[in-house]
């Protein structure tokens, strides 16, 4: 096997002090951490001044796709007066006449606080629960069952031939359901009328009314929420269907229940500026700053090379190398190199580029060299030397298989 030309070493990197004036030196590398520290300010800043909350559904001042301040738009161009309360503590103890009071019944609005409102809702007009869990159809009326609407389907319903809600009239049709509600027979007995029944679900609806008493308000349970969302109000029947029902009243009082609402007493659940992956990303660039003074602090200077005053010959590399090989008894990355030696000579040679398969070389080698395909396949690519003298015997064929290629 042939060997490469002497060749002068590149150098060595030794550790040397600073070889520029101290203020200088100091001075570029505090300037890249002192521009972090601008961006970061600037980013906190301006998340700190954000001050609307991120869209939530059903929100009647928020313009995103998940709210409803079309609809709360059109209901004030048509004199309805809409209030928007973001907690119960904001509710009066007790509605008037001439008002509807809507609630977006989602996982922020717990069991009791539900009851709480609907208590207080009992001289009103009418109680509108608009469903966002189906948990919450059983708490309102327990003869009646909620189930949840994959978001993915979509839901068209019209409105049954024995439905009598004013609100909905004769081929009235609502695209968007996310709550399907079923009635038993109790409910039934009770004066529960279901209507808006889906498509694909028999004895089901989407909106459910409840006649009022003298302890719980008349209630309608509308299972099509996101019919009134701004992005699907405009599709089929929806925009009249909801006017018609929340518009009943000169005053609507509109509930977006906070996290002092919800379950378990989420008092500590409001609206933050900060994502939720600012503590991770926080503790990360923590640590890796930490990480980074530490490395910085440990070092002597600047790494530099120094051209070593010999000359190493290629010959002298190879056979220092085989030494190393020999000593850890590493037989197996040995006979890796001899391959991969061979093989890159034997494609120089047979013209097969690096891009085909070493089945393309192994078969260009064997009808060149008249040799049974197994055996250069094995010579190539397979038998795995155990000893040392497997592994000169290997040097030896493939030396003499590359012999039998240039003689062709």
């Amino acid at each position: 096997m042939t060997t490469a030309a002497p060749e002068k070493a590149a150098g060595a990197y030794t550790l040397l002090g600073p070889t520029r004036s101290g203020a200088a030196s100091r001075a570029r590398s505090i300037l890249p951490w002192v521009a972090v520290v601008l961006l970061g300010a600037l980013a906190l800043v301006a998340m700190g001044l954000r001050d609307t909350p991120d869209p939530r559904l059903l929100d009647p001042r928020s313009p995103a796709g998940v709210g409803s301040r079309a609809l709360a738009e059109v209901l004030g161009d048509r004199g309805v007066e809409v209030d928007v309360a973001t907690s119960i503590a904001e509710l009066p103890s007790t509605f008037s006449p001439g008002t509807t009071v809507v609630v977006t019944a989602d996982d922020r609005l717990s069991p009791g606080a539900l009851t709480d409102v609907a208590r207080r809702a009992v001289p009103a007009d009418r109680l509108i629960v608009l469903l966002v869990e189906p948990e919450t159809v059983g708490h309102l009326a327990p003869g009646l069952s909620g189930y949840g609407i994959p978001p993915t389907i979509d839901v068209t319903s019209a409105p049954s031939s024995s439905c009598t809600i004013p609100a909905l009239r004769p081929g009235d049709t609502v695209r968007g359901g996310l709550v399907s509600i079923q009635a038993d027979n109790t409910a039934e007995a009770d004066g529960v009328e279901l209507c808006l029944p889906p498509r694909y679900l028999d004895a089901h609806g989407m909106l459910a009314h409840l006649p009022g008493d003298d302890i719980s308000p008349e209630t309608f349970l509308v299972g099509f929420g996101s019919a009134l969302t701004n992005a699907e109000i405009t599709a089929e029947d929806n925009a009249a269907i909801a006017l018609r029902l929340l518009g009943h009243s000169p005053q609507l009082v509109w509930l977006i229940p906070s996290g002092a609402d919800g379950p378990d007493g989420m008092a500590g659940d409001t609206y933050s500026p900060w994502p939720t992956w600012t503590t991770p990303v926080t503790v990360v660039l923590a640590i890796g700053t930490a990480l980074l003074a530490l490395v910085r602090g440990r070092r002597l200077g600047r790494l530099v090379t120094e051209p070593l005053p010999v000359t190493v010959r290629a010959a002298e590399t190879t056979e220092s190398r085989g030494h190393l090989y020999r000593r850890s008894r590493d037989l197996g990355r040995a006979a890796r190199i001899l391959r991969e030696g061979s093989r890159s000579r034997l494609r120089r040679r047979l013209g097969v580029a690096r891009t085909d398969s070493l089945d393309t070389l192994v078969t260009a080698v064997a009808v060149a060299t008249r040799e049974p395909q197994q055996r250069v396949q094995a010579l190539l690519t397979d038998s795995e030397p155990v000893r040392s003298a497997d592994l000169v015997r290997l040097g030896s064929d493939l030396e003499d298989l590359e012999r039998k290629v240039r003689l062709t």
